[in-house]
């Protein structure tokens, strides 16, 4: 019966929308499940295990020793992780080859795309990349051109489509299906860590979502990517309760609920993206979207409500939990002493060492397989089996372990703290300058000019350029080239892979983005907003300014998704309003 049903729902989703767009419908499904899959994933999968010792041990291992039916959910994910990668291998040449066959359709986007990504295949093929940094530090080589392989078919799906705006519906109502589904299922297993034995107010140094921690068969997501998700999620429920029209009382409500619930969770999270976000939002929905001063007022208690609750009466029940954790009166574990920075811990019972030079620090474990790494004071610490947390500012360092009941605290400040990483990311920070609120971001940007410079990189690198120069910029300073390889910025980004093309490239996509919602925003036929409409505002506004301090949309990922589908639906739909022809 089930089987029947759905049978139908299919049936009539092809006659609704034509045989032909179903097909691109489907092609883009495909698309986005092949965001972060690489060819890595036809050799080997993600796994987390214990070993015989009883340690947590997370990486790539070769598929071949998991082919036996015992298995199986191994397996399972190998082989969808295979199917990811492969979708847009096989999408391709169709898109191509229908793209050849049918009149082409004059597309700015897809010409300066087409532009950029040649330019970057030009570079690539030319400059010497160093198998070792490449291998290591950044994709491998048929990885970067996978990249601008997904791009390039998911402009040509696009250009192809005939209904634009029909087919994108159909699409974000997937997307937003499988984003509830999966910030679901990350959201409840973070949840405990409110309540662990180091309890906590905030989710940012979650342990869930820590680096070197796997899903579905590769790196989990970043308590940011989560956030990310979270908010387009909470613009969907609150564009659908204010635009969609004859919503009744009860649905509003149960809407309004579960948006405030992901609010909560955002907020909690302390994402400065996602923040900046629901800052930009808000300003959006109170100042430029035409409603009536109470449904304002109304979308203000319902923005407020959450964090107020979240602040006051929540960090109160926290507080007022059973004391799981180690008292300072009582307190009698080793304590960190240092002399400029200069830094010796020994600990008998844990078998632990710590040394550190000019901040430079290692925390080694034998019996806990413990790893501390820091550099100028940006502190990495990967524990395995302990659930650690480590926060530092300056050279005030927290350490609590679960099972070892360890607390390390520079002796100077004689305190312990309770909450290791409790402390509210604020957006401005006032106690080490710009490079605690821009988290290094100000400094990785001089570098990448400094590099193009100093390379002449006047046609840029190729794909990925950032994650091999400055890399290979972190070894030649003896740095660790994990941290601050990535440039965080689509502008800067677009110069490093495509130098002054690159350049141009980024600046046309703005002014065509800026054009685009200024038209949208301020059009003169005073139709009423439409929820998609208001919706695809909502999240074009939000991911141009992100890629401001992320690479966002100029690399394919789930921006860049979220980037083409918005913009091409406010396009489709300001032309069906105003008859205007790009």
């Amino acid at each position: 019966m089930f089987i029947n049903n759905q049978k139908i729902l299919i049936k009539k989703l092809i006659n609704d929308v034509g045989k032909e767009n179903f097909f691109y419908l489907i092609a883009l499904f495909f698309l986005f499940f092949s965001i972060n899959s690489g060819y890595y994933h036809l050799t080997t999968v993600g796994i987390y295990h214990l070993t015989d010792q009883n340690i947590a041990h997370y990486g790539y291992e070769d598929i071949d020793n998991y082919t036996r039916i015992e298995n199986l959910n191994i397996w399972i994910i190998l082989y969808i992780n295979k199917i990811r990668f492969l979708s847009c291998i096989i999408i391709f040449p169709i898109a191509l080859y229908l793209f050849y066959k049918k009149k082409y359709k004059n597309d700015l986007f897809l010409n300066i795309f087409t532009v950029f990504i040649l330019i970057q295949l030009i570079t690539f093929f030319y400059y010497y990349r160093d198998p070792a940094i490449a291998l290591n530090n950044s994709p491998l080589f048929f990885d970067s051109i996978y990249l601008l392989m997904n791009i390039l078919t998911t402009l040509i799906i696009m250009n192809l489509i005939k209904d634009k705006t029909k087919i994108i519906q159909f699409f974000i109502i997937f997307l937003i299906i499988f984003f509830v589904s999966y910030s679901g299922i990350v959201i409840i297993k973070l949840i405990p860590e409110y309540f662990a034995y180091a309890k906590k107010y905030y989710l940012y140094a979650s342990l869930l979502l820590a680096p070197d921690t796997y899903l579905l068969g590769q790196v989990a997501p970043r308590v940011t990517g989560v956030a990310r998700v979270s908010l387009i999620i909470y613009f969907f429920c609150i564009c659908y309760i204010y635009f969609k029209k004859d919503i009744n009382f009860i649905t509003f409500f149960l809407v309004a609920l579960f948006a405030s619930i992901y609010l909560f969770f955002i907020y909690g999270m302390q994402s400065r993206g996602a923040l900046l976000g629901l800052f930009f939002f808000s300003f959006l929905f109170l100042f430029l979207f035409k409603l009536n001063i109470k449904k304002k007022i109304l979308y203000l208690v319902l923005l407020i409500l959450p964090i107020l609750t979240y602040e006051i009466p929540f960090k109160s029940y926290i507080d007022n939990l059973p004391k799981n954790f180690i008292e300072e009166e009582n307190y009698d574990g080793p304590v960190l002493e240092g002399k400029s920075n200069d830094l010796v811990l020994e600990g008998k019972s844990n078998d632990l060492v710590l040394k550190g030079k000019s901040n430079d620090l290692v925390l080694k474990g034998k019996s806990n397989d413990l790893v501390l790494e820091g550099k100028s004071n940006d502190l990495v610490l990967k524990g395995k089996s302990n659930d650690l947390v480590l926060e530092g500012k300056s050279n005030d360092l927290v350490l609590e372990g679960k099972s070892n009941d360890l607390v390390l605290n520079n002796k100077k400040s004689k305190k312990i703290s309770k909450f290791p990483s409790d402390k509210r990311r604020d957006l401005i920070s006032t106690d080490s300058g710009i490079t605690t609120y821009s988290s290094g971001r100000i400094a990785l940007w001089k570098r990448s000019i400094d590099l193009v410079i100093k390379k002449k990189l006047y046609l840029g690198f190729g794909p990925q350029a950032d994650r091999y120069l400055l890399s290979e910029r972190a070894l030649e300073d003896g740095m660790n080239p994990a941290w601050g390889n990535n440039s965080s910025n689509a502008i800067i980004y677009s110069i490093l892979s495509a130098g002054l093309v690159g350049l141009i490239f980024i600046l046309i996509v703005y002014l065509n983005v800026t054009i685009l919602l200024f038209r949208t925003l301020f059009r003169k036929r005073l139709k009423p907003m439409s929820f998609f409409m208001a919706f695809n505002i909502s999240v074009l506004t939000f991911v141009v300014l992100r890629s401001l301090f992320e690479n966002g949309f100029t690399v394919f990922g789930v921006d860049f998704i979220l980037f083409i589908i918005s913009y091409y639906y406010l396009k489709e739909d300001l032309v069906k309003l105003r008859k205007i022809v790009y």
